[in-house]
């Protein structure tokens, strides 16, 4: 039987990349600086753990696979120059990070994620990181609420086919996706519909 490990992750500021200074200020403008440096103190607290957690479970990841929360579905060529690409323009992520020393330790990243929704889900974001005031950014959230939640749930069930089509039998993987998505769900529909099932391991 396939196996997957769901690491369902909390996005660290430094995961926004070039939005990352527009969204530290809007947060920091709401809750103020010093509950916001405490959020990012447990969201490196949560990634120490689930590395060690991760490690503990599975201790030879040769031909492991990986799939990346926002990964679009590519060549493995062209995924890995844009993984090198969002480790210099992200370096401090520790969910790249992580991702990189499993790399090294002989895993293999897949693509992921239909890149279409990807873009208009990064350009929801955008929108929101522009909004000048709070009043603003409540506007925007309300106007692109309903879109978001169905971005959501596409991407949830593209990545669930991605991951039953990809994942070879007796397979090992790993997804590490946001906790707004419910990819488990939508893989539980794939295996009540198909043979070569995947076990699931929520982290």
């Amino acid at each position: 039987m396939r196996l997957l490990y769901h690491v369902p992750i909390i996005h660290a500021i430094t995961d926004y990349g070039s939005l990352a200074s527009s969204f530290e200020a809007a947060w920091t403008r709401d809750v103020g600086q010093d509950v916001f440096q405490k959020k990012q103190k447990q969201i490196e607290d949560f990634w120490r753990l689930a590395e060690n957690k991760i490690n503990r479970l599975i201790n030879d990841f040769s031909g492991a696979i990986i799939y990346q929360d926002s990964f679009p579905v590519g060549s493995r060529e062209k995924l890995s120059k844009f993984f090198e690409l969002m480790i210099v323009d992200q370096p401090k992520s520790p969910n790249f990070q992580l991702i990189q020393k499993l790399l090294k330790k002989g895993a293999i990243l897949e693509g992921t994620e239909d890149r279409n929704l990807i873009v208009e889900q990064v350009e929801i974001y955008k929108a929101i990181a522009r909004a000048a005031t709070p009043e603003e950014q409540r506007v925007v959230l309300i106007e692109t609420e309903e879109r978001s939640i169905e971005i959501t749930k596409l991407r949830d069930q593209f990545i669930a086919r991605r991951i039953y089509g990809t994942l070879p039998k007796n397979g090992r993987g790993l997804i590490f996706i946001g906790r707004a998505h419910d990819v488990v769900s939508e893989l539980k529909k794939l295996n009540n519909l198909g043979k070569d099932k995947i076990r699931i391991i929520c982290l």
